[in-house]
């Protein structure tokens, strides 16, 4: 077998290039400029694969909130970087389980080839998927689509370093419908004709003709209604859900209750308007929360 090349070696061009490159991106993660300090990282890499823009490329990521990619930028440099580089990083592996606690797995199994599937209003990929979708946990809406097929759409929640397992079935449009379900209050788990669809809203695939909605909440009473459903249509069903014991009385006490909850609603009004907004991100304005590695 022959002898494999050795690789290439940067030229001294290149190298110093890069590490122009590595500065300017030190210097846009100082400034919370975390698109450009990415592109300046991944520009360097490219002239002088060096495992530190791994780990740069790793924070950059992780700042803008796409953990998957930030947890594979950081695995590679776990795998690549010398000891003595690995040792310059405080608690690289407390990092790493911090990311990949905020990354989930997502497998999806469709009985049609070529249908792509949406996360979150991105396409993710195409059936049939040779491995499961490495996606950022928490909550998704999930849409599976093919030509001349009804859209499967499901909201689940994806929970970090844990696989969701969907199994989607889609039928040709002309022979189904689509049943849409919303509540008041919402996140109410629904069932058509005994299955599950999900929690409000919710949508389904069903064939045409009469179905039975129930719709179920905690500290509700449960509701039940029977709907058709046309071949290439869309019902649409709105439930409203009442608390146990929610009849008579629990409405007379309300309407005797307006008058202090619109009297109360002014301090409530001014305690939302004055309630600071909550932080967004892992890293604070002008902090960086782990070091990058300069060298």
């Amino acid at each position: 077998m022959p002898a494999q090349p050795a690789p290439a070696t940067p030229s001294t061009v290149a190298t110093n290039h890069a590490a122009e490159l590595k500065k300017r991106g030190d210097d846009a993660m100082q400034s919370l400029a975390y698109a450009e300090a990415l592109a300046a990282y991944t520009e360097a890499y490219a002239l002088a694969p060096d495992p530190a823009l791994l780990y740069n490329r790793g924070m950059a990521l992780r700042a803008i909130g796409n953990y998957p990619d930030a947890l594979s930028e950081f695995e590679k440099f776990a795998r690549t970087a010398r000891p003595e580089l690995r040792a310059r990083v405080p608690n690289l592996d407390g990092l790493l389980d911090d990311v990949r606690a905020r990354v989930a797995s997502l497998h999806v199994v469709c009985n049609v080839a070529g249908a792509r599937v949406l996360v979150r209003e991105k396409v993710a990929g195409t059936t049939p998927l040779e491995q499961p979708l490495v996606l950022a946990s928490g909550p998704a809406i999930v849409e599976v689509t093919a030509d001349g097929y009804g859209t499967f759409h499901r909201e689940i929640e994806l929970v970090g370093q844990a696989t969701f397992d969907l199994a989607v079935t889609l039928t040709p449009r002309d022979r189904t419908g689509i049943l849409a379900v919303t509540t008041t209050p919402t996140a109410a788990a629904v069932f058509v004709d005994g299955r599950s669809v999900g929690a409000s809203p919710a949508e389904a695939q069903v064939a045409p003709g009469s179905h039975t909605v129930r719709v179920r909440l905690d500290d509700h009473d449960d509701a039940e209604s029977a709907v058709v459903v046309t071949a290439g249509g869309r019902k649409e069903v709105f439930v409203e859900l009442h608390p146990h014991g929610g009849g008579i009385a629990t409405r007379a006490w309300f309407w005797v209750g307006v008058g202090v909850v619109v009297a109360g609603g002014v301090v409530l009004t001014v305690a939302l308007l004055s309630e600071k907004k909550a932080p967004t991100g892992d890293i604070a304005p002008g902090q960086v929360s782990a070091p990058l590695l300069r060298f």
